[in-house]
């Protein structure tokens, strides 16, 4: 970060990007590692997703706002997503991750629900990028960050009850991506 703010000549986009990174630091890394579940993939994320908000400073109107924080939360999804993408096909497991696994789970049906619980992150990660992207921030927004109707539509320029119907619609998708999607694997 002390590196990127050496970079910046402007000194009130400097203390903006500053600003911006010290309000919303912890929102990102929480996205960021939400959808990853890896501290230093994260950590990467969130350092891309300061490079690419610095690029769109001038789309942040008022840094402690909602919409601010609404418009970098998803900057940082949608970076996590595209990283997902970018990972190979195979798990790697290290011998901290390993010992972590066994240390969590002492018996069979601990581990059970554990890897049960890693895969379905995986699927809803999945179905939430194969949905309509405004349908996926809607979700995100209401039911990650736990916002209400109004909060969303505060922050998305949209009335609440377009909100509702819109929530009602990706819903919908969601589970027919997820009905295909178990389909697909039972067949």
């Amino acid at each position: 970060m002390i590196l990127l703010l050496t970079y910046i000549a402007d000194p009130d986009k400097r203390d903006q990007i500053e600003t911006l990174y010290n309000l919303y630091h912890r929102d990102m890394y929480i996205t960021a590692y939400a959808i990853l579940n890896n501290h230093h993939e994260a950590e990467d994320v969130v350092q891309s997703a300061i490079i690419k908000l610095t690029r769109n400073l001038d789309k942040i109107s008022d840094l402690y706002c909602n919409k601010s924080r609404a418009y970098i939360v998803i900057t940082v999804r949608n970076l996590s997503l595209d990283a997902i993408k970018q990972r190979k096909k195979t798990v790697h497991f290290s011998k901290e991750h390993i010992e972590d696994i066994t240390t969590e789970a002492i018996n069979l049906d601990g581990l059970d629900a554990y890897i049960l619980k890693l895969e379905l992150g995986k699927t809803l990660a999945t179905a939430l990028d194969a949905i309509h992207r405004p349908y996926a921030d809607i979700l995100t927004l209401r039911y990650y960050h736990q916002m209400s109707a109004s909060e969303i539509s505060e922050v998305l320029g949209m009335t609440p009850g377009h909100v509702n119907v819109s929530i009602h619609r990706a819903l919908k998708a969601i589970k027919k991506i997820l009905e295909k999607m178990e389909f697909e694997t039972v067949g």
